[in-house]
């Protein structure tokens, strides 16, 4: 398989034959950098966070400032329960002249893990407003409203949660299981 297509595999979730192409260009070149970069990608999405975090830490050897680096740093660490390295990755990663169009998404999920649910709802915003269209930050932002749904303001987040779960209904990129979920959390709101 070419390192294109072991990147199309990648983003189709098909993280074995990505994982096994990814190898084997690190057998032929050890100081391939982006190799390592997406093996880690590709371990983090598998569960497998230390091989992940091990390629990741190649990768920082080997590549310069790297803005998808830094990300894929931070969100590892965010499935750890690293907080504070999760924190300073993903905040390395917007910084740069150029961030990963996912950043906001990651940040808002990082501030959702820390308690900070309308830090998230800011950032899930964010991320909206840059790519309308993408379904993950639609569904983020319907597990951040579930958790502001405990606040005070409980009333107004409800009846901007069911909005938002209608909204992922709508789309027909939904995935079937995320379309699942959302039709179950709308199910429990009144």
């Amino acid at each position: 398989m070419s390192f294109d297509s072991a990147l199309r595999a990648l983003s189709s979730r098909a993280f074995t034959p990505a994982i096994a192409t990814f190898l084997g260009y690190l057998a032929h070149d050890r100081t391939n950098g982006e190799a390592w970069l997406y093996l880690g990608i590709a371990y983090s999405e598998s569960g497998l966070h230390r091989d992940a975090l091990h390629a990741l830490h190649m990768a920082e050897l080997l590549l310069e400032e790297n803005p998808e680096l830094d990300e894929a740093m931070g969100v590892t660490w965010l499935r750890m329960d690293g907080l504070r390295q999760a924190r300073r990755y993903l905040e390395q990663a917007l910084v740069h002249l150029d961030p990963p169009p996912t950043i906001h998404r990651n940040i808002a999920m990082m501030h959702l893990q820390s308690g900070e649910p309308e830090l998230a709802l800011q950032s899930i915003e964010r991320s909206i407003a840059q790519n309308p269209d993408d379904v993950m930050s639609l569904y983020a932002k319907t597990l951040i409203l579930r958790a502001c749904n405990s606040d005070q303001q409980a009333r107004d987040y409800r009846f901007e949660l069911k909005a938002a779960l209608k909204e992922l209904l709508r789309r027909e990129n939904t995935p079937p299981g995320m379309a699942r979920s959302a039709r179950e959390q709308l199910n429990t709101l009144f």
